[in-house]
């Protein structure tokens, strides 16, 4: 008997093949995405962990203004140091071998003569180390090495204070500081055309910076802060912090800064929020496939178990019990699991092998590990096995419950029950050519099939919109950013502060049309505790290079003396419009306090961003003498130049006095969208996943409905109705459900959207739902092309059937 079941699961697997395999393609793209999600974070982790580890990362860090070596011997007695060492931390202008116009903000950091240090260690991926007899030599971090193309030998030149001194490159290296080469946490994203780390001999870095003897920065070790297997930090435990107080009551005689733990150093902050965004990813993306994959499996065993009603009842009256029914229409379920699973297994293992490569081929980390992870593979087949099965059961349990009697009758369609809602409409429907009239009866006679169709039609939809507002939500944020706030072509960093009237000789310049000054500092923002690391930016109250967007989108003016702050920032700190609020200059130190309060103003729009901005006489106010900074002081000027002027603009602009950088607006869009092509081909493929299930959902549901009107549909055709008025009803009904289907998905598109930024907002990265209308009518074209599509392999069959054979057989 067994083996009949068997060979009867067989054959309607192979009669509804094209629905199985379009339900296992479901499967696979959802449980394929979890594992390539899920192995791809723990590779990442693991490598991030494994670079910590190998190059010894520090747990803290002190900045201060400078003190003698000797404070190092001081700091190793403390209780619970484990390592500490001291080095040069400084900042100067940087030019890149002969050419001018190839100046950055370079950071000088020294390192060991004989060997690498015992923390924050650098690993040499081209040229070597420095030699014991290193003289004027430099080690380049790689990302920055790349971006420029440096390579051993070439020069680079420190601008001291007005000072030239060069250095000559021996080796590009890896820091576990600057795996993502950020400036400090208060910028989020790297600007290696502006921005650069170079490694020193210590001896020559003391000489060169008039140092000798001295260092303004320690990096330390807590004892017990071995990395646990699931962690990337530990300076959360109480002991550390503990610890971390008493050397900053130390160095506190030195002008020492505020601690940075861990956690909070720039490049680790950003890794752990990428790491974070990837594991929401890889839970909500899967979760909704296979959502969509348990009610694709539910619809059609319960379009089978319909269409056999007569085979149950025959199977039943001839001694198969409950159990047995149960246990083989479960195992079409878990057919479609076992396919899936495998074939999910092997396809997400190779998606994650690819992610973590391409993604760590983009970051800057010394060290790769990419391991078979057999516990989340393991898993990716169970969840297939087990969602298939789960979404069977129901099905599969009325099948084998139906009585033999029952199921032999014709099951009367759901709609027939209540029939004076179709009465009601039947002079509308007369109305209408036959043609017409039969789909929408059809549509309104069985609403349990219109409504799982148009719901399976919707989360196609749903799933296409959500891939689909990544790709709009950051174009518009750049587009916004570069097109609505950013209206610069040129901007010139000074470091340190120069007087706002180098402005006034810029503006004389041949090319330029406008020059607009600029305060910009990194700080820290505090309420009730509550700490937010950020940039403020000065402008001025008219300015037209630099707009503020208000929370309406347009441009509005920074009068008075209060803090503009966007949406999230506001949530971040649980501040509203005229709430006081610390703003703190992040480098402050006993020598150089500044801290001021500054109250909320109106909410802006930032798009992706979270700086905050003020007037930039507020800023030079409250700020400038605190800092010992000139006179109205700026720390930049934004220029809006003739763009055939821009090359030549660059240098005159570089020729200034303690002018650090020159930024180019083209050069800065243009390495933007490079840095953005990983995340443009992530999301590229998501989009396709979502595209690949709204098929595979819109196929099955659609040929399911077809197939099981199979004898309906042949009694129209021994009637007289041609082939192409049965295409042509056919094709209608379908047309009316999937718009249905789109009116309901639309909705619950947005829905999923809104609720998917939410959860994606990170610290620093605020991305806004948005959908264009192109897109929304681009997506509800596609989804319809898709219904007209997928009903074509169904139509072909029916079109071949033969009707003798057909009318004879019951329908569900």
């Amino acid at each position: 008997m067994q083996s009949r079941l068997t060979t009867k699961l067989v054959r309607d697997i192979q009669f509804n093949r094209w629905q199985f395999i379009a339900v296992a393609v479901v499967v696979v793209l959802g449980v394929s995405m979890y594992i390539a999600g899920v192995v791809s974070y723990h590779n990442l982790f693991q490598s991030y962990r494994l670079s910590y580890e190998r190059l010894r990362f520090a747990d803290f860090w002190i900045e201060f203004d400078r003190a003698p070596e000797g404070v190092i011997q001081r700091i190793a007695r403390v209780p619970g140091i484990e390592q500490v060492t001291g080095r040069v931390n400084v900042e100067y202008p940087l030019e890149i071998g002969s050419e001018l116009n190839r100046q950055v903000v370079g950071r000088f950091i020294s390192l060991p003569e004989k060997h690498p240090p015992e923390l924050n260690s650098v690993q040499v991926v081209a040229g070597r180390y420095f030699t014991a007899r290193s003289r004027r030599e430099a080690l380049v971090e790689n990302s920055f090495a790349e971006h420029h193309g440096i390579e051993p030998g070439d020069i680079l030149t420190v601008d001291v204070e007005g000072s030239l001194k060069d250095f000559r490159v021996v080796g590009r290296v890896q820091s576990p500081e600057y795996v993502i080469a950020l400036r400090s946490k208060q910028y989020n994203m790297p600007t290696p055309s502006t921005f650069g780390v170079v490694f020193l001999p210590q001896e020559e870095a003391q000489l060169t910076f008039d140092m000798v003897g001295q260092v303004n920065e320690i990096t330390a070790t807590v004892k017990g802060s071995a990395l646990p297997e699931n962690v990337m930090d530990t300076t959360d435990r109480e002991e550390t912090l503990q610890t971390v107080d008493a050397v900053h009551l130390l160095l506190q005689p030195y002008g020492a800064s505020e601690p940075t733990l861990q956690r909070d150093q720039a490049s680790n902050q950003s890794l752990r929020m990428d790491l974070m965004s990837i594991s929401q990813l890889a839970v909500i993306f899967p979760c909704l496939f296979l959502g969509a994959a348990a009610m694709t499996i539910y619809v059609l065993m319960t379009r089978i178990v319909h269409s056999q009603r007569p085979h149950i009842g025959f199977l039943r009256s001839a001694g198969f019990t409950q159990r047995t029914l149960l246990l083989h229409y479960l195992s079409y379920s878990l057919t479609v699991g076992l396919a899936g699973g495998i074939s999910a297994v092997l396809a997400g293992y190779s998606m994650s092998y690819l992610i973590t490569t391409e993604y760590l081929s983009v970051l800057n980390i010394p060290c790769l590990m990419v391991r078979m992870r057999w516990d989340y593979l393991t898993a990716g087949f169970c969840i297939a096995v087990a969602t298939c099965l789960a979404a069977g059961f129901v099905p599969a349990w009325h099948a084998g419950k139906l009585p033999p009697a029952v199921a032999m009758r014709d099951e009367t369609p759901v709609g027939e029950r209540s029939p004076g809602g179709r009465r009601n409409l039947h002079p509308v429907l007369r109305t209408l050519p036959y043609l017409l009239r039969l789909p929408v009866r059809n549509l309104l006679r069985s609403r349990r099939r219109t409504i799982s169709t148009a719901a399976g039609i919707a989360a196609g939809l749903s799933l296409v919109l959500v891939s689909v507002m990544f790709l709009d939500a950051i174009d518009y944020a750049i587009g916004s950013y570069f097109e609505k706030m950013q209206k610069y072509d040129a901007l010139v960093q000074f470091l340190p502060p120069q007087s706002e009237d180098i402005i006034h000789h810029i503006e004389q310049w041949d090319g330029v049309r406008v020059a607009h000054a600029g305060l910009f500092l990194p700080v820290e923002l505090e309420k009730s505790g509550t700490v937010f690391s950020t940039v403020l930016l000065g402008l001025p109250e008219n300015g037209s290079l630099y707009r503020v967007l208000d929370a309406g989108g347009n441009p509005t003016r920074l009068t008075g003396d209060t803090i503009r702050i966007s949406d999230l920032v506001r949530q971040r700190l649980n501040v509203e419009t005229g709430d006081p609020l610390q703003v703190r200059y992040a480098l402050s130190s006993r020598d150089v306090p500044a801290e001021v309060r500054m109250q909320v103003g109106d909410p802006i729009e930032l798009p992706a961003t979270t700086m905050a901005f003020a007037n930039i006489r507020t800023v030079q106010r409250q700020f400038g003498s605190r800092l010992n900074w000139p006179v109205r002081p700026v720390t930049g000027v934004a220029i809006a130049a003739d763009p055939d002027q821009l090359s030549s603009l660059k240098e005159r602009l570089l020729d200034l006095p303690n002018a650090a950088a020159v930024e180019i607006t083209q050069e800065t869009r243009r390495e933007l969208d490079r840095m953005m092509e990983f995340t443009y081909i992530f999301i590229s493929v998501m989009l396709l996943f979502g595209a690949g299930l709204a098929f595979a959902i819109v196929f099955n549901t659609l040929s399911i409905n077809v197939i099981k009107r199979t004898r309906e549909i042949a009694s129209l055709r021994t009637l007289g109705f041609t082939r192409l008025q049965i295409v042509f009803m056919t094709t209608i009904e379908n047309i009316l459900m999937g718009v249905l289907g789109i009116l309901l998905g639309l909705p619950l598109g947005r829905i999923l959207c809104l609720w998917l930024v939410q959860t994606y907002q990170s610290e620093t990265v605020a991305l806004q739902p948005i959908i264009y209308p192109a897109t929304y009518a681009f997506t509800i074209t596609g989804m319809m092309l898709l219904v007209i599509l997928a009903q074509w392999p169904s139509l072909r069959m029916v079109n071949n059937l033969d009707l003798a054979k057909a009318t004879k057989e019951r329908a569900g």
